[in-house]
């Protein structure tokens, strides 16, 4: 004779039919459309836990369909469709359900941070550095530029997680550090540099950029570098991106030295 089947714990309950499914869905459409009419700019996380507040854990199931019908809902302010396509993109939401999205409280402080040193940087020496750092992006603000230039002084490439898959087919490596910016109709968005992701084969112009084919002798970088030391200028080797092969600044911290050069300590001989 065989046993009684038990329903497991995360099945739906006997009486949850087809109208209850609909009318569920509806309901949590017409809470999302009331909760994002107000000023608010939550974050997936926090959209997430709204919901789960009203509806149980349940909502988990319905939400990213739900946002999508929303974002071809013609009804809509622009600026909310806007806002559900960037910051609760389907990414954003399935961290948020896979509970790998950070407090936006913490986004605050640290961004509260960014804004302070930015405010800093404008005023210091490095100030035309920045504007030729903020020149090569087009696809960004002026201010995000800078933002990133805060963060990291040596970036090269940066985008979104999103559109590092959909434009270049690149994923985040798991371990990435993200960097923050200004986003429409939320506080933040997090972009990554070329180097936090992983993906097909670069370009040969990106990954042998500054390559230096011919006839080398090792004594020659030997020379200059005792040159450099000799006119007071610091030459040193450091971890940059992997598409930055050096710079030159007079932003110094030992007086004693006029200029500071900063080149790629993986860079060969002959390149550096």
């Amino acid at each position: 004779m065989s046993q009684p089947v038990q329903p497991s714990l995360f099945e739906d309950p006997p009486l949850w039919n087809k109208d209850d499914e609909k009318k569920f869905e509806e309901d949590i459409y017409e809470e999302i459309v009331k909760y994002l009419s107000t000023p608010s700019q939550p974050s997936a996380s926090e959209v997430l836990k709204y919901l789960e507040n009203i509806f149980n854990w349940k909502v988990r199931h319905f939400i990213i369909p739900i946002i999508q019908r929303l974002r071809e809902d013609k009804n809509l302010q622009g600026n909310i469709r806007k806002y559900l396509t960037i910051t609760l993109s389907d990414e954003e939401l399935k961290e948020a359900l896979g509970g790998g999205i950070k407090p936006q409280k913490e986004y605050r402080n640290i961004f509260e941070e960014l804004m302070r040193q930015s405010i800093q940087f404008r005023k210091s020496s490095t100030f035309r550095e920045m504007v030729e750092f903020v020149a090569k992006f087009k696809d960004y603000s002026p201010y995000n530029n800078m933002l990133v230039r805060v963060q990291n002084p040596s970036c090269s490439f940066y985008a979104t997680a999103s559109d590092w898959r959909k434009k270049f087919d690149r994923m985040i490596k798991e371990d990435a550090h993200p960097m923050l910016i200004l986003a429409p109709m939320s506080p933040v968005m997090l972009v990554y540099d070329l180097d936090s992701t992983e993906g097909p084969p670069l370009p040969k112009k990106l990954e042998q950029f500054a390559k230096t084919e011919g006839i080398f002798n090792q004594k020659t970088l030997e020379y200059t570098l005792k040159n450099a030391e000799r006119d007071k200028i610091n030459v040193q080797f450091k971890n940059l991106s992997s598409t930055n092969a050096g710079f030159a600044t007079t932003r110094l911290q030992d007086k004693k030295y006029k200029m500071r050069i900063v080149i790629h300590d993986r860079l060969d001989d002959m390149s550096q």
